[in-house]
């Protein structure tokens, strides 16, 4: 209940209607103080004019072509302004794995700020049995190992993930991924 009060007097309409209220109400005072009014027929004189406001001759025509006007400016004002296309994904979103050197990878897409277009992000290496890669801590080389087989693999290093990244944007421009043979797998499957 609290909750509803607050709002009520928070709505731009209350604050409106009881600023012309307050504002009026201390031009009356001001009045009558000025003219050595009563308070009393200070307040007549206000509500006089509240009911010669009420009371003014408006034919209800134009009452009511004035609530349409309102009705349609609020329904235009609330509307989108184009509705909605479908848009339709890129094709090469579903290219998310690849051979690069010695290494399988797997990497996923992040949508930019304008529309339908993607990044590349986390590219990283997985097995032939397609678990992701972990660090493999030997001491005289250090290497990744797949935590499901123990297969071994060269290190894959930052520049090794900018370098595929850039050859993975190759073949999406180029639309060679969609030859690809791990490619089609990928989508076949």
């Amino acid at each position: 209940m609290a909750a509803k009060k607050i709002r009520f007097w928070r709505n731009p309409w209350t604050i409106g209607v009881g600023s012309i209220l307050i504002a009026s109400i201390i031009t009356s005072g001001f009045k009558a103080v000025v003219s050595q009014v009563s308070p009393l027929a200070a307040l007549k004189w206000f509500g006089h004019g509240i009911v010669a406001i009420l009371m003014f001759g408006i034919p209800i025509y134009v009452v009511l072509l004035v609530v349409l006007l309102v009705i349609i400016a609020l329904d235009v004002a609330t509307r989108p302004l184009q509705t909605p296309v479908a848009v339709s994904q890129p094709d090469y979103l579903s290219y998310t794995t690849t051979t690069y050197k010695r290494w399988t990878l797997r990497w996923g897409y992040r949508e930019r700020l304008d529309p339908r277009r993607y990044e590349i992000r986390d590219v990283r290496p997985v097995c032939s049995c397609d678990c992701e890669l972990g660090p493999y801590h030997s001491l005289p080389i250090p290497a990744l190992e797949c935590p499901r087989c123990g297969k071994r693999y060269p290190v894959f290093s930052p520049e090794d993930a900018d370098n595929a990244a850039k050859v993975i944007e190759h073949d999406i421009r180029h639309e060679t991924y969609k030859t690809r043979p791990e490619t089609l797998k990928g989508l076949v499957a």
